[in-house]
């Protein structure tokens, strides 16, 4: 009886923590990921992600954390984290990569699964130590387009906007809007 207890109590703990991440939302103008300074994990998706899959994960920025849904209404935990590599030398180059997680949401009776987990194009890379201009704000979902979320990236004084979706093939999909002189943004 003790051990039904003890799963009954952390599955209650699981559910609490992935409410807040699917209604998450970061305020629009919270720049995430600075140059060389980035924020650590949402707390409530480093908290969800310790109970889904023990001992947890990586703590990696998170740029977006809500609840999608593909276009037959199905929900998805969706996150999108970045990490960023860092060159020595003469030109300190720097590359900003992105993982994406899908996850379908437990309910009351079954446990939340890891549908998709994927690295994300595009990537962002810099040359010539100019990171420090380089800003990632958080991402926010689309109020008409439950698929949909976007992302906003500065570089000095220029802004673009990345559009991402989830597909119904539980992938996430993310497409830049437009270019930034002198920031690599790369599909491929």
């Amino acid at each position: 009886m003790a051990i039904v207890q003890f799963f009954a109590w952390d599955h209650a703990r699981l559910l609490y923590q992935q409410g807040k991440c699917l209604a998450y939302t970061a305020p629009a103008d919270r720049v995430v990921h600075d140059g060389q300074r980035a924020d650590k994990a949402v707390p409530c998706w480093r908290d969800f992600y310790t109970l889904f899959s023990p001992p947890g994960r990586k703590d990696m920025t998170t740029l977006f954390l809500h609840e999608l849904r593909k276009h037959d209404g199905t929900r998805r935990l969706v996150a999108l984290e970045a990490s960023t590599t860092w060159g020595n030398g003469q030109s300190p180059d720097s590359e900003v990569d992105l993982d994406y997680h899908v996850i379908a949401p437990a309910t009351l009776w079954r446990r939340a699964e890891l549908v998709t987990n994927a690295p994300a194009r595009p990537y962002f890379y810099h040359e010539s130590g100019e990171g420090t201009h380089f800003q990632i704000l958080a991402g926010q979902p689309d109020p008409a387009d439950p698929t949909h979320f976007t992302l906003t990236l500065r570089w000095k004084s220029q802004t673009a906007t990345l559009d991402g979706w989830l597909r119904d093939d539980d992938t996430l999909v993310i497409d830049p809007r437009d270019r930034l002189e002198r920031l690599q943004i790369s599909r491929y």
